[in-house]
């Protein structure tokens, strides 16, 4: 498989990955049934991070070209066809478009860039004009949904929601996006890191916890010390922050592990396991491989009632600010 990413150009890696492997499936060079390289081996590839991998591969899942089979690889699914020449009038729009962003002093990157973010919104309401938005980053893209819905349902704010890698890449369309937001939100897990990606931003940052780190960790405090006990969620870091932060509670193990389901060894952990704390959005891959005997805890990314408070006393007194009051 030919790749490669330009490091400088304004589009982010993870959107040059996908648009490459979609023009292999789709010119046919990839036919349905294909293996494609793992993750790791793409990461490792291409010397990025492998969440970056992960959303260009997300991306591809959803819109129905790859089949991603959890312990078994990831195949070409949709059927090769030959790519569409455009049309003259759409060749001319975009000719238009580049024309019109050079004179604005974008270049050609910026704004495919922005066309990304257009066409993977989650709906077609454009942002308010008056910043009566705010942006939540967040590492994992299923948490990442369950906290922007959180806050739109109990804050009721537009939520713009943005994977940590995304901040990362320093795309400019995202740091626009960003910069007209009246809050950015993330957990204290990467309030440090966000801070230091967004330091040029004159937007507030705040730090928000999740509730159910309090009942998780009474009730993970009374397993014995002597347990082996296995965090499974679907991605490693996730897990890995979980895991950390029972370390850093205090609460310790004779044999802590901790796992996403992408990684092949997860399988045999989760079945040697004793006690389990398990993701809501991994429950349903792991439920297959469980024994009575095992001690399960599910764990379920909610922002606590404090934070939501918190945020709507923020928004509150910022519109305040704005208003002259």
């Amino acid at each position: 498989m030919r790749l490669v990413v330009n490091r400088d150009s304004e589009i982010p890696l993870f959107l040059q990955i996908e648009q490459q492997i979609r023009y292999l499936i789709l010119s046919g060079q990839f036919p349905p049934g294909t293996r494609l390289p793992s993750s790791r081996q793409l990461a490792q590839f291409l010397h990025v991070n492998r969440r970056t991998i992960d959303n260009a591969l997300r991306v591809l899942a959803k819109d129905g070209l790859i089949e991603i089979r959890q312990g078994a690889g990831i195949f070409v699914k949709t059927r090769s066809s030959q790519i569409v020449q455009p049309s003259e009038a759409l060749l001319e729009l975009a000719r238009h478009a580049v024309q019109q962003a050079r004179e604005m002093g974008y270049a050609p990157d910026d704004l495919v860039s922005a066309l990304y973010l257009v066409r993977n919104s989650n709906d077609d309401v454009p942002l308010p004009p008056n910043g009566r938005y705010l942006i939540f980053v967040e590492c994992n893209q299923p948490v990442l949904e369950s906290y922007k819905n959180d806050i739109e349902k109990e804050v009721d704010i537009k939520v713009i929601p943005y994977l940590l890698d995304e901040l990362r890449e320093g795309n400019q369309a995202v740091q626009s996006v960003i910069a007209g937001a009246s809050l950015v939100v993330t957990t204290f897990t990467h309030l440090h890191e966000v801070k230091q990606l967004l330091k040029g931003q004159a937007v507030d940052i705040v730090g928000v916890t999740a509730g159910p780190y309090v009942d998780l960790m009474l009730s993970v405090s009374k397993w014995p010390a002597t347990a082996s006990v296995t965090v499974v969620m679907v991605r490693r870091q996730g897990a890995l922050e979980v895991a950390q932060s029972l370390i850093d509670a205090g609460i310790s193990f004779e044999g802590l592990t901790y796992f996403g389901l992408e990684e092949p060894e997860c399988e045999a952990q989760i079945k040697r396991a004793e006690y389990l704390i398990v993701s809501r959005a991994a429950y349903k891959s792991v439920q297959p491989l469980l024994k009575p005997q095992q001690k399960v805890l599910i764990y379920e990314n909610v922002l606590d009632r404090a934070s939501l408070n918190m945020l709507r006393n923020m928004l509150a007194v910022n519109e305040r600010k704005a208003e002259g009051v």
